[in-house]
């Protein structure tokens, strides 16, 4: 009778088992063809998109290949010239090492720069984001909540704008998610380390896209929230780790941008300063 039961039990459990796996393999299945689907429609003709067009408008090209020459030129001056800390706008992007370096590497494999190849660039970036974005939202809030979360998200307009604009803004949101999985981490609090190697990723994230700089008051709370450290040593390895990135950023810029004759500040301000002609018309310089 014992025995009976046990291989009902095992026969039940290999039928779960098996109804689990098939699940699994049809989640993977649509999964696999919804990003086959939205590569085929992102990578067709991007270099033509309105996009690019939008977004290069708001950046200099004339800084783009003047970097690319550089890189090939010679290396140390191209680090020297792309890692001053840099205001966070589109513009500035062109100029920021840890957006070009990447790119040159990727344009490179595929030929050389061009708005092709600069543009494949941010579709394989997004998409790469997009796929780590969906292993971000099974971990968080399981496999249901990620496959819509994922479709909704790839599917979306703002998606497409962004992969196919040549952008450095897309680049930023695989930092991001790149973060985030380190910042929520489950094992975290094990490593006594880990709120100096956060603020090491937050150090990072300030050399992205502007906007998400405001991440960093997630990092400090999550920093706070350590259990292997005392709160007050937490929150000064974090601060170091980020210090460690963004110092040597602003010591380059100072060296290399700060007139001695202007305040400080308009290192990481944008001067535009509209003057009262005093006819009713404005000027900006």
């Amino acid at each position: 009778m014992k025995s009976t039961v046990c291989q009902v039990l095992s026969l039940m459990n290999t039928i779960q088992s098996f109804i689990k796996n098939k699940q699994n393999l049809i989640e993977l299945t649509f999964l696999a063809v919804f990003f086959i689907l939205l590569s085929l429609i992102s990578y067709d003709h991007v270099d033509r998109s309105f996009s690019v067009f939008k977004y290069f408008v708001g950046g200099s090209l004339n800084d783009l290949l003047d970097n690319y020459i550089l890189y090939h030129h010679s290396l140390k001056d191209f680090i020297y010239h792309t890692s001053p800390f840099f205001r966070g706008t589109s513009p500035n992007g062109w100029n920021d090492i840890i957006y070009l370096l990447p790119l040159f590497i990727f344009c490179d494999l595929l030929g050389g720069l061009s708005v092709k190849t600069l543009c494949f660039f941010t579709v394989t970036t997004s998409l790469i984001f997009l796929f780590l974005f969906y292993y971000w939202m099974k971990k968080v809030w399981g496999e249901r909540a990620a496959w819509w979360a994922t479709l909704l998200l790839g599917s979306s307009a703002i998606f497409q704008e962004i992969a196919r604009s040549g952008s450095y803004i897309a680049y930023s949101f695989l930092i991001v998610i790149i973060w985030l999985l380190y910042c929520f981490k489950s094992t975290e609090t094990e490593n006594p380390w880990y709120p100096g190697l956060l603020g090491l990723w937050t150090g990072l994230l300030w050399y992205g896209y502007g906007l998400i700089r405001g991440l960093t008051l997630v990092a400090v709370c999550r920093a706070w929230w350590t259990n292997r450290t005392s709160k007050g040593v937490a929150i000064g390895l974090f601060f170091a780790g980020m210090m460690i990135i963004i110092v040597p950023g602003i010591v380059v810029l100072c060296i290399q941008k700060w007139d001695h004759h202007e305040p400080w500040h308009y290192l990481f301000v944008d001067r535009e300063i509209f003057l009262n002609k005093g006819n009713g018309t404005f000027i900006l310089v």
